[in-house]
């Protein structure tokens, strides 16, 4: 007999409080074996997992609050195998996120944005845009989150003498789940287009303006693997310095690489807020700054 202990961490790297089934079948013989329990301290001790001498093991780690990661592991009769999780919350158990820190205390480019904001989705009784604090808060959790991550993101890609990317960032126009639109100039455009190494030009065919008066200008994107920050920029007539510029972040195939989430976890999969929170922390060390409430 062996045994296998599991530690089991969300994308913080702290310890999960979860119920989890875990799945261990032998690639080379007919070997199963199934636990279901409760994780204490992140902790999960499989015991009594007969084997005859060393043997591959594919594992299904399946928690109820995040997504279920699969992997292959060597198991064999002596001291416990010891293996590390890393598990990307479920966004479908999320009920709500919990901003980390108050209004006056987000960074001062996220609140800029938000004061200059004019945005038609969200307006007050008498007509007027709703901004500043009102605004942040009237935003749902799946939108809120999504400006946490762009903003946080964005204040991580330097531009050199020219501050980081959120510094030139304007009011905020159009938000969405998985991208928003703001003002800026075209000082951010040139410093972007000639920050090489760190940008690198790409298509802009599937970024459509809001506002019909703004013309396709060009799409930059960062070169991370995973989580990357795109700027698609739009420009008010062929002249003149009025832009906007939709931001977005992909966490493209980073669920399945940083969390070894089974693949067929991810069929139809499309890029949530939460998910881009995940790959931030743990690929990137960027901290959007919220937690989840669950149900």
């Amino acid at each position: 007999m062996a045994a296998l202990l599991l530690r089991l961490l969300d994308a913080k790297d702290e310890p999960l409080d979860d119920r989890v089934v875990v799945d261990l079948s032998s690639t080379t013989s007919s070997v199963r074996k199934r636990v279901e329990g409760r994780v204490k301290q992140g902790k999960l001790r499989i015991t009594g997992i007969p084997v005859s001498g060393a043997g591959v093991y594919r594992v299904r780690v399946a928690p109820t609050r995040y997504r279920p990661s699969q992997f292959m592991v060597m198991i064999s009769p002596g001291p416990t195998v010891e293996r590390i999780i890393r598990c990307a919350v479920d966004p479908s158990h999320v009920v709500s996120i919990v901003v980390e820190a108050s209004y006056r205390s987000l960074p001062d480019s996220l609140r800029a944005s938000l004061d200059e904001a004019e945005m038609d989705t969200h307006r007050a009784t008498d007509g007027s845009y709703l901004t500043g604090m009102k605004l942040f808060d009237a935003l749902d959790s799946v939108r809120k989150a999504a400006l946490l991550n762009i903003f946080a993101k964005a204040a991580h890609v330097s531009l050199g003498d020219a501050g980081v990317i959120a510094d030139h960032l304007g009011g905020l126009i159009t938000l969405r789940r998985d991208r928003c639109f703001v003002k800026t100039t075209s000082v951010l455009r040139e410093e972007v287009a000639n920050a090489v190494g760190v940008f690198d030009e790409v298509s802009s065919g599937l970024h459509h303006s809001p506002d019909s008066e703004y013309l396709p200008n060009k799409s930059f994107k960062t070169d991370d693997n995973y989580g990357n920050l795109q700027l698609s920029f739009f420009r008010k007539g062929t002249s003149g310095d009025d832009y906007l510029v939709d931001v977005d972040i992909d966490e493209a195939s980073g669920l399945r690489h940083v969390f070894e989430v089974a693949r067929n976890h991810l069929k139809d999969h499309k890029t949530h807020p939460y998910d881009v929170r995940e790959i931030l922390l743990q690929h990137q060390k960027i901290d959007p700054g919220y937690s989840y409430a669950f149900a």
